[in-house]
C-alpha cells in the first residue's frame, strides 16, 4: 500500500509538471527538490565521513547526528521510480543528475542534501496523524 500512495503522489507531482504553466512547473519542481529530493532521497544515500577525513564528495556527508533518513535500497528504488516517471521533466531530473553524476557538484546542490529539510511552510496541514 505505501508502494503504491508514494507512486500515485509520484504521478501526480508529474501531472502538475506536465502543465503548460512554468511558474508553477518551476516553484513545484524548486520545492520538491528541496524539501524532498536533496535532502531526504540523496541524503540517504550517502555514507559518514570517518574521523571527520575529507567529505566533499556528494556521497560523504560530515559526520553529524542521526536525522531522518530511509535505508539505502529504499532511497534507491525511490530514485529509479523518481527517473522513471519524470523522465521527460528536466526541471526535476537536470538538478538530481548533476548532483549525482558531477564529479564536483555546485556547493549548493551538496549542501541541499546534508542540510535537514527545511522547516513545512505554515500553511502545510498533514493529513496523517502521525506526521507533522
Amino acid at each position: 500500500e505505501v508502494n503504491e500512495q508514494q507512486n500515485d503522489l509520484l504521478m501526480y507531482i508529474s501531472d502538475v509538471l506536465s502543465m503548460e504553466e512554468v511558474a508553477l512547473r518551476e516553484a513545484l519542481a524548486e520545492r520538491v527538490l528541496q524539501y524532498a529530493f536533496f535532502p531526504v532521497l540523496l541524503g540517504s544515500l550517502g555514507s559518514e565521513a570517518a574521523d571527520g577525513g575529507d567529505a566533499s564528495g556528494l556521497l560523504v556527508r560530515p559526520a553529524a547526528g542521526p536525522r531522518d533518513r530511509l535505508s539505502p535500497e529504499c532511497a534507491l528504488f525511490l530514485l529509479h521510480e523518481t527517473f522513471d516517471i519524470f523522465r521527460s521533466t528536466p526541471a526535476l531530473l537536470n538538478p538530481l543528475v548533476a548532483a549525482l553524476l558531477l564529479q564536483c557538484p555546485p556547493a549548493d546542490l551538496v549542501g541541499g542534501c546534508w542540510r535537514p529539510p527545511p522547516p513545512c511552510p505554515a500553511t502545510y496541514q498533514a493529513t496523517t496523524p502521525d506526521v507533522s
